[in-house]
This record gives C-alpha cells, structure tokens and sequence, in this order.
C-alpha cells in the first residue's frame, strides 16, 4: 500500500510540528493532531506494507480499535507438557496487522490538509532555529515549532555500566493448513516446550481460524539468531504442537524489541522530543507498547491543538521501573530458568492482575502478587545489587 498523495499538504515555510518517522508513533500522532495543526513528517519508505504485528491485551480503548483483526478471549502457556489456559473479565488479547493500522491512520491524515508526508525522505540533522528548529533531510529542509523524533531507537556499542540489555527478537509465519489444526478461540501466547539452549525461548501462535494461524519463534536474549535456527523451531512446533506435515507460507515477519533498563530517548536527534519506543513507550520486560503509544500520542495532540509544548514524557512510576529492572536483572544471569519463572505467574497470579501487570497498567498491589511468585531470596539479591541504581533516580 503506498502513502502516495496521501495526507500530502501543500508545502509550507514553517510548520506547528514536524515528526521524524512515520511508523506507528508517527502516524499515531499525525492523525490526531486535527484540521488547525500544520505537521510535516519525514519518512525513509515509499510504500507502507504489512511489516509487523501489534497485539495487546484489551484492557481500554485504543483510538484504533477499527484496525483489529482478531481477538481471543482466552490464552493460554505450557511448559513440561502442562498448559494453562487463562481469561480475564472484560479483557480479550487483540491483534492488529501494521497494513490494517496502516490504511486507517493514512485515512485519516488524508483528511487533513495541513499535513504533508516527505515518504523517501529520511531526516538527517535538526537545528535550533530561533524559538523553533530546522529539519534537514535529503528532500528540503523544513521549519517547525516543535519537532518528535520517532524513529526506531538504535542499540549499539557496548551496554552502560549498571545497565542490561537485553533483546525480544522472533520470527513469524503466516501459515495456512490444508486440514485443521489450530482453536481459533485461545490464543498460545507461551509455548515453552523448545530448546532453551539460546536463551529464554517459546513458541507465539495466533490462531486466525481452525487452518491459519501467525506463529512466530521467539527468544529473550543479548543477540539475535541465524534464520534458520528460527524455522527450525518454527518447523518443529507446526510438526509435533500442530499435527502438520505441510503447510502453507502466507507472509513472513521478522522483529526484534529492546528489552533494557537503559533510557532510550537520549540519543533523540537535535533536542527534539522522543516518542514511540525511542520514547520509552515499551514496557522493558515484556515489549507491549500500543497502547502507551497511543496515550502518549494523544496526550501531545492535545498539548499541541491547545497551543501549547507537550509536558515531558512522565516517567513509569518508581516502582514499575524498579520491578522491571530488578526482573530483566535476574532474567539476564539467569536465562535458563525464565521460562520456569514466567509460567509460574500465569499459574499463580490472578488473571486480572497478570495482564494489568504485563500492560504496565498494574497497582502496587498487583505487583505485590507477582513479586510473591518469584524466588524471594534471588529477587532480593537482585534489588540489593540495584538499589544504589534506584536511589541515584535511574
């Protein structure tokens, strides 16, 4: 699907924003910014296609609930051949295809004539410019009142001292059977009944219908694989998990998620503001990020349709930050055991207070219960080697 003429405003001298990046934070913001907005955003694609997947437990209103595709209102994990199904009142786990969300928000800025998309136009520099900035890029340079730097964050060179770094890194088939082999009804969002050699590993299936299904191979780790480690894995479930012998290629997708106690917004480019995952938007320990995109995104929206800067991203609380830290910590030293540990929340915490916890969404009490499912002595370890961390304020 291209971008095309869409949302593609007439040039202008200056601009009330200007986004770098136009994948989901991006076009998040875009398209809520309204007709009295002027934006401009710089995107190196030329086409938007079906790139990745975006799935969340439904816990609230998106702003984009038009874009998903599938929901289950259940799921389930399995570990030593034991499964765990789960559900949770008034939640269901939700999947949105980037080409979906894609198509809905570029209709939406479509509507908006004060907003241009530079697609093949990658920002290079971004200068102060009196009371606003200059962006560069290979296709012009651009003035704005403010400017949001969503581009992908990059990890590269050696991890901070006192900081982990770790990665959610998979691979996903689209497959479709030709007898049926899939419960279209519980979503298998653990599976991890896999080698366990390269770091904490399980399966993710997403049953679309009884004979297709998006599953994808997925580790926590410092690295990334080779390919064929990823359909060696992938292969195996859909031969012994599935009952298949063959299968059906659809699409395929590959991902990778940072999961780090590092702050990944202070690279952000010339002072601009960091949104998206650069924005710290992801949850460290679990990935899930949708949703805080799309708070963070209308919360600036609103911000900027009122005339004024948007409040500087507010800070998980002290709390969720420590608890994350403390878990990423552990899960670091201890690779081998994460799947032991992970499946022992979904047996022992309560449905409603695991999927607000893994959401990000969760109280002081709904930590509480997953911290009495950990090994006490080893996280207390743990907040002891962190604590001089904490009390610098991360």
């Amino acid at each position: 699907m291209s971008g095309g003429a869409e949302g593609r405003g007439a040039p202008r001298d200056r601009y009330d924003v200007a986004v770098l990046g136009a994948g989901c934070a991006g076009l998040s913001l875009l398209s809520r910014l309204g007709d009295r907005v002027s934006a401009v955003a710089f995107e190196p694609r030329t086409s938007f296609a079906r790139d990745r997947t975006w799935c969340f437990f439904q816990t609230r209103p998106s702003g984009f609930d038009s874009a998903v595709s599938h929901s289950w209102p259940a799921w389930k994990v399995r570990l030593g051949g034991r499964e765990l199904v789960r559900t949770a009142r008034g939640v269901k786990y939700v999947h949105i295809a980037s080409d979906d969300f894609y198509a809905e928000a570029l209709r939406r800025i479509a509507r908006e004539p004060a907003i241009e998309l530079r697609l093949g136009c990658a920002a290079t520099r971004v200068e102060r410019d009196g009371s606003g900035f200059v962006v560069h890029a290979a296709g012009g340079s651009a003035r704005a009142s403010q400017v949001f730097d969503a581009r992908p964050p990059v990890m590269t060179g050696p991890v901070p001292p006192g900081e982990t770094r770790l990665l959610q890194h998979f691979k996903g088939l689209h497959v479709r059977a030709d007898r049926d082999a899939f419960d279209p009804g519980v979503a298998t969002l653990m599976d991890f009944d896999v080698s366990q050699r390269d770091g904490t590993a399980f399966v993710y299936a997403l049953p679309f219908s009884s004979r297709e299904a998006l599953v994808e191979a997925t580790w926590f780790s410092p690295s990334t694989l080779q390919d064929a480690r990823y359909d060696e894995v992938l292969a195996s479930w859909l031969r012994d998990r599935a009952g298949l012998s063959t299968w059906e290629v659809l699409h395929s997708e590959r991902g990778v998620l940072p999961m780090t106690t590092e702050s990944l917004g202070s690279d952000a480019i010339g002072g601009a503001v960091a949104i998206g995952l650069r924005g710290d938007c992801a949850k460290p320990s679990t990935g899930y990020a949708f949703l805080a995109i799309q708070r963070r995104s209308e919360s600036i929206a609103a911000a900027v349709r009122a005339g004024r800067s948007p409040a500087p991203p507010l800070p998980r609380p002290a709390r969720t930050r420590a608890v994350d830290r403390v878990f990423l910590n552990w899960l670091a030293r201890n690779p081998s055991r994460g799947a032991e540990l992970l499946f022992n929340l979904f047996e022992k915490v309560s449905p409603a207070s695991l999927v607000r916890f893994l959401s990000d969404e969760g109280s002081p009490a709904d930590d509480f219960a997953v911290m009495r499912c950990v090994p006490v002595a080893e996280f207390g370890l743990e907040s002891a080697r962190t604590l001089p961390r904490l009390l610098r304020g991360f």
